[in-house]
């Protein structure tokens, strides 16, 4: 981050300082290999790729908010941040409210979204949509990760056809 400093809109200029000391959420392990970075709506999404999880912080103070994947241990499961798994997470989108992200999830072979904040409502070219998941009571639960498409093993098909998670990805 300090290389680009000059060059993006940083608050007061200063690295961002991601803490991950043994009080955190991030346990006392830190970043090991992270992936990719991605950053909306106040917060910064960041694919920990040798910890097997998805750590999102404060933009503005680089506080921990949430750790999905928090086990760090590899694995395709889906569900609450505390027993959901990854598997060498890589490429990550934010939506633009910071609610909710899209990982790659590279060794599974599959596209997750994680949800912090339950049913949110997008914009996008003049329409607006309402993304649901893991339903409770009608509502997607917050602190949820879900499998939008891949089975959690490399797929051989070439020409697709079912639906995202039966489908197997290359």
């Amino acid at each position: 981050m300090e290389v680009f400093r000059d060059e993006i809109d940083v608050p007061n200029k200063a690295p961002i300082p991601v803490r991950t000391d043994p009080g955190s959420k991030t346990t006392a392990t830190g970043l090991r290999y992270p992936g990719k970075v991605s950053c909306a709506g106040g917060r910064l999404f960041v694919s920990d790729s040798g910890n097997h999880r998805i750590v999102v912080a404060s933009e503005a103070t680089g506080e921990v908010e949430a750790v999905a994947g928090a086990s760090g241990a590899a694995g395709f499961q889906d569900g609450v941040f505390g027993t959901c798994s990854f598997s060498s997470p890589q490429g990550l989108c934010a939506s633009p409210c910071g609610g909710r992200a899209f990982v790659a999830d590279t060794e599974n072979h599959a596209v997750r979204e994680i949800d912090l904040v339950g049913n949110e409502t997008f914009f996008y070219f003049g329409y607006t949509k309402v993304f649901t998941g893991i339903l409770k009571n009608n509502f997607q639960e917050a602190g949820t990760v879900r499998t939008l498409c891949g089975t959690g093993r490399q797929g051989k098909d070439l020409e697709g056809g079912r639906r995202g998670t039966e489908q197997p990805i290359r």
